[in-house]
């Protein structure tokens, strides 16, 4: 991935949880859980979506009471931070392409 599309992945993610940049560190997304996980809750706030995070991988899933759910967002990369940053970062890309 080159710096620019994680540059892009994090903006996303600010814009999504209306952080400003001068007040949040967004160059920590996604390398601290705990800047990462605020927008997981976000996400999963509404009961719509469910972010479920094992291993490598991250999934999320909507409607995740329905008994045959299928992730709706996955990715498996060479850390579990680094799938979570992944997913919840495409999920706030098409957040705001709908």
């Amino acid at each position: 991935m080159t710096q620019e599309e994680i540059n892009k992945r994090k903006e996303a993610i600010a814009k999504f949880m209306g952080w400003e940049e001068k007040f949040h560190p967004v160059n920590q997304i996604h390398t601290s859980w705990d800047w990462i996980m605020p927008a997981v809750e976000k996400i999963e706030s509404d009961g719509e979506y469910i972010v479920a995070v094992s291993e490598n991988q991250c999934r999320i899933y909507e409607n995740p009471f329905f008994e045959e759910s299928i992730p709706v967002i996955e990715f498996e990369a060479s850390t579990k931070i680094e799938a979570t940053f992944l997913a919840v970062s495409d999920f706030c890309l098409n957040h705001f392409t709908k």
